[in-house]
């Protein structure tokens, strides 16, 4: 937490994000959170660069490549959406195109456009 504090331009890390961390770097488990600072503190801190965390959008994304939730391929960005309606949390526009995009090319069959045509 008082790292998180003393870097610049960069939110802080409340409690249970940090002890998330702290136990994600020893114990080499994935944390859960949304929480900006928390991402940006294992971006910036070396000694934390190998804590994986994951937000629900990488949740929802792993769920429907693995099997466990069925995308929909007429509309592959419906997931994400019902989320963002169930929790009013809505997903970083780039992030999202990124995730639904991935659906897209993964599991739907669409081949990316090269060069917008």
């Amino acid at each position: 937490m008082e790292r998180s504090r003393r870097m610049p331009n960069m939110p802080g890390v409340d409690l249970p994000e940090a002890v998330c961390i702290a136990v994600g770097r020893r114990r080499g488990y994935v944390v859960l959170t949304e929480n900006r600072g928390a991402l940006k503190f294992v971006e910036l801190a070396e000694d934390y660069a190998g804590v994986t965390i994951h937000r629900s959008l990488e949740i929802l994304l792993q769920l429907q490549l693995r099997g466990h939730l069925r995308p929909d391929c007429g509309d592959p960005a419906l997931r994400f959406r019902e989320y963002e309606e169930d929790t009013k949390h809505l997903f970083p526009r780039k992030d999202l195109l990124n995730a639904v995009a991935v659906i897209r090319r993964e599991l739907c069959g669409e081949a990316q456009e090269v060069g917008g045509a």
